[in-house]
Order: C-alpha cells, then sequence, then structure tokens
C-alpha cells in the first residue's frame, strides 16, 4: 500500500487542520471523491471533508481506515469505491465482501455515526462491467438495508441516458471520471442522504 503514502499524509494534514469537527461529514474514498473540487460549494452548508484518495480501492480503504479516522469522529461517513476493484479484476462478491468488511469497521469505530454509500457509478470506460456494477451494487444496497442508520446512495441511474447508458456529458475525456456536469448530479443524490 506505499503507493497510497502521500495521499494519505496529505489527508492526514487536512483532518488536521479542521477547526470544526461538529456535524461533520466525511467522505471517504477513491479518486471520484479525491477529484469532487466543488464538494464544499455542492453540499453547502453541510460540514464536510474530502477524504478521497486517487486510485484507492476497497482493500486501501480498509487498510488505512483507522489511520484516517484516528483523530475525527464524524456525524456522518459517506464511503466511494468499488470502480478500481474492478479494474483489479475482481467480480461483484469479491467486491461486496471487502465492501462488508469496510462497513463492519465503521460500525464498531461509529457505532453512533450514519453510514451511506454511493453506488459504484456507471462509465464509458467501464462499459462493459456494467452487468458486475448493477449486482455489486444490489449487493451492498442490500447489506446497508440491514444496518440501522445505513444508507446507499443511487447514483447510478442519474449517469444513464435514456438508452441506459453512460451519459457522455457527465465525464471527462477519460470516459471514467466525473466533470461538472457529472458532479452536480452526484450532489444532488448525495444531499438526500446527508
Amino acid at each position: 500500500m506505499i503507493e497510497f503514502e502521500q495521499n494519505i499524509r496529505l489527508l492526514e494534514r487536512r483532518i488536521a487542520r479542521n477547526t470544526n469537527p461538529e456535524h461533520l461529514v466525511t467522505l471517504y474514498g477513491s479518486s471520484t471523491i479525491r477529484l469532487w473540487s466543488t464538494m464544499q460549494v455542492d453540499l453547502a452548508p453541510i460540514n464536510c471533508m474530502n477524504l478521497g484518495f486517487g486510485g484507492s480501492h476497497f482493500d486501501a480503504c480498509i487498510y488505512y481506515f483507522d489511520r484516517v479516522f484516528a483523530s475525527i469522529k464524524p456525524a456522518q461517513i459517506v464511503i466511494y469505491g468499488g470502480d478500481n476493484d474492478l479494474s483489479q479484476g475482481y467480480d461483484a462478491y469479491e467486491i461486496f465482501e471487502r465492501f462488508k468488511l469496510l462497513c463492519e469497521m465503521i460500525n464498531v469505530k461509529f457505532p453512533t455515526s450514519k453510514l451511506s454509500a454511493i453506488s459504484i457509478k456507471p462509465s464509458i470506460q467501464r462499459l462493459a462491467k456494467l452487468d458486475t456494477i448493477l449486482l455489486a451494487n444490489r449487493l451492498m444496497g442490500e447489506h446497508l438495508n440491514n444496518i440501522p442508520n445505513a444508507y446507499q446512495i443511487n447514483v447510478f441511474d442519474a449517469l444513464l441516458n435514456d438508452e441506459g447508458l453512460p451519459r457522455p456529458d457527465a465525464f471527462l475525456a477519460d470516459g471514467l471520471h466525473l466533470n461538472q456536469v457529472g458532479y452536480k448530479l452526484w450532489a444532488e443524490a448525495v444531499r438526500l442522504q446527508l
């Protein structure tokens, strides 16, 4: 996990600079979170903190969880992962097992905090994996339904066009990461669970 060390140190500095710990909502996960540069504006007036680190997968989120959350107690944790797990070749069930472990860690450390998970987004780059994404999202959503005070945030549907394909206008040129249009759609979905 050494490839994430610099990003984790940046997150630790961000957390140390936080002067408003009350009702804190943290968004934790991969580069789709990290690159959400308008998060503070999009989710205002909610007190939120971006804890995304690029290239991360659920294994990395699990590995660094205790370290990242060592000095904060969020009122809510919003997690996002699965994208990079797909690129590592994991199937829906393998992704789900890692997701479930991260949820357990969150519930043990923060039993009174609200937990939300953003569904894996469809993307142009991962078009061939849409069935895997749908199954993983269904498994994760069913799991969250069995956890008190936990919710899935569905961004999958909002990022599809009328033909059921990822909306080209919501993605950067790489066909994977979101642009301003995509983040506006994300913000609308996320705000409903904050």
